[in-house]
């Protein structure tokens, strides 16, 4: 059975593609806005050198210029390390939202993050901060979530039989597919996968389960993005009825 979740409920830390791109980033440390410039920018966070430092542990709110974008993006970053003249913030889940939408369209992901033979499909950092900035307060319909996923269920049978590559074997264990829902609706703005300790650590497998899960047709609706999760066998096998 497939259930959706929308606690947001933990996974494993991991890691964003990093991009050399230079963007402006203003952040606010009490009365004062520093001005800084990113070294590098990801989907999680970013490495940034300036005027000024800003205190470990603490949630900044910071500005970025994105490149293309009419508007300044307004996010909330944790200060995750300061040493050398360069800081490392961790972005709020609102902005890596927004990121993974940039990144996706306008530069594009590659390596651990996308699937040899299918668009990219970014991940994303369950355990960032949470702060729904967005309007509206609406929740997408858990009946029609579980609608769109099922929808899937035939291309992610091809992508078991891909990796059972003829064999007449079942495949053990369940997977997890974490969705960060896009409130436009249709494609998410990031997928992960896991699956259990029995399941095969198959990368070809859950690359093929990812593309599948994000090519549902899922709802849009009015309200920030968030997070649901759906769980399955990954081998369900056929039974056959008298």
């Amino acid at each position: 059975m497939v259930i959706p979740v929308m606690d947001g409920a933990s996974a494993e830390r991991r890691e964003h593609e990093r991009f050399p791109l230079q963007v402006a980033i203003e952040a606010i440390h009490g009365d004062s806005t520093l001005s800084f410039t990113s070294e590098d920018l990801s989907v999680g966070g970013a490495k940034i050198v300036g005027e000024g430092s800003l205190p470990v542990g603490e949630e900044v709110d910071v500005s970025l210029a994105l490149p293309g974008q009419p508007a300044p993006l307004a996010a909330k970053a944790e200060v995750r390390w300061s040493r050398g003249g360069a800081v490392g913030l961790r972005f709020g889940r609102v902005a890596q939202a927004a990121l993974a939408a940039f990144f996706a369209s306008v530069v594009g992901l590659s390596g651990a993050t996308a699937s040899a033979n299918a668009a990219a499909v970014p991940t994303f950092d369950p355990n960032a901060n949470t702060e729904l900035v967005a309007e509206g307060g609406e929740r997408p319909d858990e009946f029609v979530l579980l609608g769109a996923f099922e929808r899937q269920r035939a291309q992610m049978d091809r992508c078991v039989d891909e990796a059972k590559a003829g064999d007449d074997v079942t495949l053990q264990g369940t997977a997890t597919m974490e969705v960060l829902l896009n409130p436009a609706g249709h494609r998410p703005l990031g997928i992960n996968g896991k699956v259990s300790d029995d399941a095969p650590k198959d990368t070809g497998l859950m690359e093929c389960l990812r593309v599948a899960t994000a090519s549902a047709p899922y709802p849009g609706y009015d309200g920030p993005p968030v997070i649901v999760e759906f769980d399955f066998e990954i081998d369900a096998g056929y039974e056959i009825e008298d």
